[in-house]
């Protein structure tokens, strides 16, 4: 006789199946890359050993904070001034070729623009539009 696998059943007949929640990024200070406006972790940097993003840092110069994409100049944290400088570089040089790295994905009518992780391919940071 064969054994067949049973299936638990909820009140009204339908199978229990889990539904999983979106598995949720952290930065190395063990925030959620949603915090914040999700401004708080690096989408240039490799992630650690335990998939943490690289968190971003409070600068005060002004011009590292800005990314120049396509003509126009929005917000950019990342960890350092070198992810920010080598991320404007290409965006300059190669702007295919950044869109193909960040999977940028423009929302809000162009307001602001969705950067992924060019590790990961996972969607870590907002960039809001300045000018």
């Amino acid at each position: 006789m064969m054994k067949t696998k049973r299936t638990r059943l909820h009140r009204r007949g339908t199978p229990n199946t889990r539904k999983h929640k979106p598995e949720q990024l952290f930065n190395t200070r063990n925030e959620p890359c949603s915090k914040a406006n999700m401004s708080v972790c690096c989408p240039h940097m490799t992630p650690d050993k335990k998939g943490r993003y690289a968190a971003t840092t409070k600068k005060t110069d002004t011009v590292m904070n800005e990314l120049k994409y396509r003509g126009r100049v929005y917000s950019l944290r990342t960890c350092c001034p070198m992810c920010a400088e080598q991320m404007n570089a290409l965006s300059h040089e190669d702007p295919d070729a950044f869109d193909r790295l960040h999977k940028v994905k423009p929302a809000d009518n162009g307001n602001m623009l969705l950067l992924a992780n060019r590790h990961t391919g996972k969607y870590v940071q907002k960039c809001f539009l300045i000018r």
